[in-house]
């Protein structure tokens, strides 16, 4: 059929088209063709001079300050501080300089955020420098307790450090250990225990967590469990005094956490109590399934939620009763003092809580949407936002690379985006349409559609995030936010704060049973959405590449408000998770000890090897391959065959994996293995018949994955064995992390894996 090109006649083009490819206004064009390059190079003129008039590019300074924060941690040798702040001075010169012309001004002061953010990882990584233990020891410690966190299962304790015997190399200042069972622990006291001790163990997948580097930056210098009995030592030395601060703190936490749990009663009791000492450890693991994946998890992680509705509740309280004092209130602006008395309040719950980096990000961002109260600007704004992650970034750089701030922030900025679209499009309403919002239906109507919108934005922004980290999504994170949050907002919030203040007055126990119903229902809730069909959906994992590019759509879709940017934010995004979608499974994984290994078998399930399991690398291993068994599913070992001299399992191409435990196995699986994998050193005769990972790979280059390409098999490894930082320990032959040490048996040494915490990194990392 024809259509209008095929009439014969010349189409006409719109006029606003037409001037925006130059072809005149209304008369005929000169130019046959249209200039598409000079119309684009317009568009995107005016749409960055909009953006400039709009004060939008001071938003990207966090970014680029985040990025030289990266770009310290991606460095393969320690930056020299000299050089990385000299040129940020010299930058911020320039920009001083060149003030008048954007074009200098915009690039320099770019430059000086990146190098500004380089410069504060140095200083950061500089200023937590503690010793870290050489290699693994069996030794008895002499300290005080700085933090009891009881679990389930025992207690973790962290422990300030004064002697141990045998001597150590690099005796550390602070460790964490586990111990089984109930314990009378109290924070400050002085003890003695015999422990088995380690370095802090590296990550257990290529980019993923690395305990190795968090525990550098928490002064931790070794973790362990306790082997013996505890002995009281109360004449050991006094500790230091920020150490005996933060006993006491802990001290506290503890008895208000015993106490909610004994009125309150089992995990729903632990729940209550997370919720304000951010104590989770005696939350049973059911629970915090049920509550991940119905998407609510993070409101046991005490962060932006609490903090707000903590914060609120202080603001709205002391406006109330300085409304009661009319003389007072006449001539004071009750605002400000209620926004100062708000500030103070967060910030003591902000200590009771432990002050963990989620915590604290959250203090900062609440603090300065408090303050742009005192000096009269608006509370919520783009700006606050950026102005409150520079001030985190400069004081805690490390956690740009986490989660939880990758999330939070994704969170609250598209939150904050969206409330400035919603104000765009209130002021340009008409004075009929004005009148109209006004009417109680529409009200009602708009708060409910708001709220809708809201979790479904929040849940978009950190899906990228929690699709990298956690290997999941929750598609019904939506509906359990909706039937969660108002009973946790208006029910449990406001309990807990009247219960902290009636505590001290033993007036307590009633709030606490009140609080307890709210968390009762929200349980209910959770385990209703967790389960529905498809309530957790996991996610292969893919390259830190795509993240970035992802977060970069992110980042435009949120700091630029013209239509073209944002559509190209849209692009942007979707390129990234087209990359993410052509990620690759793994053919085989290998943990940083050569203990346990994945082998992708036949009929292209994993086979686990290994006579131990690490839960925690499991954990991690088995979502990012899309694969929903447990770390106790008995398949994982069916096509697996052990004995005490190792493991044995056929491949997907057919040939044979072997991992090696007694040396005395090496004869036999060197001629009918392909593939070897072993904490020990392999003769060098296997090498000529057979791929080897022993001990001189996994001390280089730590965990792997291994695609078998038709070529030649790709490695991605987690650590890079030219990286010299200070978190990163580097083994010679002589004595490597598998070597027996004093006080050890050969066996335990090189069999032992390394005792991860399943509990060092947050279960929650998810974002108010």
């Amino acid at each position: 059929m024809a259509g209008p090109a095929d009439s014969g006649k010349p189409r006409k083009t719109p006029r606003s088209i037409a001037i925006a490819l130059g072809q005149g206004t209304g008369r005929r064009a000169s130019a046959r063709w249209p200039d598409w390059p000079g119309a684009i190079s317009r568009l995107l003129h005016r749409a960055i001079q909009t953006e400039v008039d709009r004060r939008r590019p001071f938003l990207w300074l966090p970014v680029c300050f985040g990025l030289g924060i990266v770009a310290y941690f991606a460095a393969e040798t320690e930056p020299s501080l000299p050089m990385a702040s000299g040129l940020c001075l010299a930058a911020l010169l320039v920009a001083g300089f060149g003030r008048a012309s954007l074009r200098v001004m915009g690039p320099a002061l770019a430059l000086a955020a990146l190098f500004g953010g380089m410069t504060a990882g140095i200083l950061r990584a500089r200023l937590v420098a503690a010793p870290v233990l050489a290699a693994p020891a069996f030794v008895t410690v002499d300290g005080r307790i700085e933090i009891v966190d009881r679990t389930v299962y025992g207690a973790r304790i962290v422990v300030v450090v004064q002697d141990m015997d045998p001597a150590v190399e690099r005796m550390p200042e602070r460790i964490r250990v586990t111990l089984r069972g109930r314990h009378e622990l109290e924070s400050g006291a002085g003890l003695r225990f015999k422990a088995r001790l380690t370095p802090p163990g590296p990550a257990s997948v290529p980019g993923g967590f690395d305990f190795e580097r968090e525990a550098y930056f928490q002064r931790l210098g070794a973790v362990g469990f306790v082997t013996g009995a505890i002995t009281p030592k109360p004449d050991l030395a006094p500790a230091p005094l920020l150490s005996r601060l933060i006993a006491g703190i802990d001290r506290g936490r503890n008895a208000l956490t015993e106490r909610i749990i004994a009125v309150v009663g089992g995990s729903t009791g632990a729940i209550a109590a997370a919720l304000i000492t951010g104590k989770r450890g005696q939350i049973a693991e059911q629970d915090n399934e049920n509550w991940r994946a119905a998407g609510i998890y993070h409101i046991v992680s005490i962060s932006g939620l609490h903090m707000v509705l903590a914060a609120g509740l202080f603001f709205w309280i002391a406006r109330l009763l300085l409304a009661l004092f009319p003389g007072f209130s006449t001539r004071h602006p009750t605002k400000k003092w209620a926004a100062a008395i708000a500030m103070a309040g967060a910030v003591a719950y902000d200590v009771f809580s432990g002050s963990e980096v989620a915590t604290e990000r959250s203090l900062i961002m609440t603090l300065v949407m408090l303050g742009a109260i005192l000096v009269d600007r608006p509370a919520l704004a783009m700006r606050n936002l950026a102005i409150s992650g520079l001030l985190i970034m400069a004081l805690r750089p490390e956690t740009v690379l986490g989660p939880s701030f990758q999330m939070s922030f994704g969170a609250v900025s598209g939150l904050v985006a969206y409330g400035e679209y919603r104000r765009y499009r209130q002021d340009r309403l008409s004075p009929a349409e004005a009148e109209k919002h006004t009417h109680w239906s529409w009200r009602v109507g708009h708060f409910l559609v708001g709220f809708l919108l809201t979790s479904v934005i929040a849940g978009l922004a950190t899906a990228p995030f929690q699709a990298y980290h956690f290997h999941r999504l929750n598609p019904y994170g939506m509906l359990g936010n909706l039937l969660a949050i108002p009973l946790c907002s208006f029910v449990v919030m406001p309990s807990a704060l009247i219960g902290v203040v009636l505590y001290p007055l033993g007036l307590d126990a009633p709030i606490w049973w009140i609080m307890g119903r709210g968390v009762a229902g929200i349980q209910e809730f959770a385990i209703w959405v967790a389960a529905l069909s498809g309530s957790v959906a996991t996610v292969l994992r893919f390259g830190s590449g795509a993240l970035a590019i992802m977060a970069l759509g992110l980042l435009i879709l949120t700091l630029m408000t013209t239509p073209v940017f944002r559509l190209g934010g849209v692009a942007v995004l979707a390129g990234g998770i087209l990359l993410a979608g052509q990620a690759q499974r793994p053919d085989l994984i290998l943990d940083a000890t050569g203990t346990t290994a994945l082998v992708r078998g036949p009929d292209g399930r994993m086979t686990l090897l290994g006579k131990t399991r690490s839960t925690f690398a499991l954990q991690q291993w088995l979502p990012g391959d899309r694969d929903a068994r447990a770390p106790r599913d008995p398949t994982l070992t069916a096509a697996a065959r052990c004995d005490a001299m190792g493991c044995t399992t056929r491949a997907q191409g057919g040939h044979f994996v072997a991992l090696v435990i007694d040396p005395a196995a090496f004869a036999e699986d060197c001629e009918r293995a392909q593939v070897i994998i072993t904490a020990l050193r392999a003769p060098k005769a296997c090498s000529t018949t057979t791929r080897i990972y022993d001990r001189e790979h996994f001390a280089a280059y730590g965990a792997t994955y291994v695609y078998d390409n038709p070529d030649a098999p790709h490695l991605e490894t987690a650590r890079n064995p030219r990286q010299q930082r200070p978190w990163t320990r580097r083994t010679s032959n002589a004595q490597s992390p598998l070597t027996p040490v004093s006080g050890s048996t050969p066996a335990q040494a090189d069999l032992t894996p390394q005792p991860w915490d399943p509990q060092a990194q947050d279960p929650a990392g998810e974002p108010q």
